[in-house]
């Protein structure tokens, strides 16, 4: 830690704007690829929920032919 402490005060201001703001992108990156996991996996849920509904359906339709 001490090493990266001494290489950001050695920064000058205009680099520490700059780190700031690509520290605040690759955030916003990484937020954004999160957000997309979850609805990947909010949608694959939904799916096999309908899917499992189907089966069941075509199950009772079978029972009842």
């Amino acid at each position: 830690m001490g090493m990266n402490k001494r290489l950001f005060e050695e920064l000058t201001d205009t680099e520490r704007v700059e780190l700031d703001a690509q520290c605040d992108i690759w955030q916003a990156d990484a937020i954004a690829a999160q957000d997309a996991d979850m609805v990947a996996e909010e949608l694959a849920r939904q799916s096999d929920a309908l899917i499992a509904e189907d089966a069941e359906r075509d199950l009772l339709m079978a029972e009842l032919a």
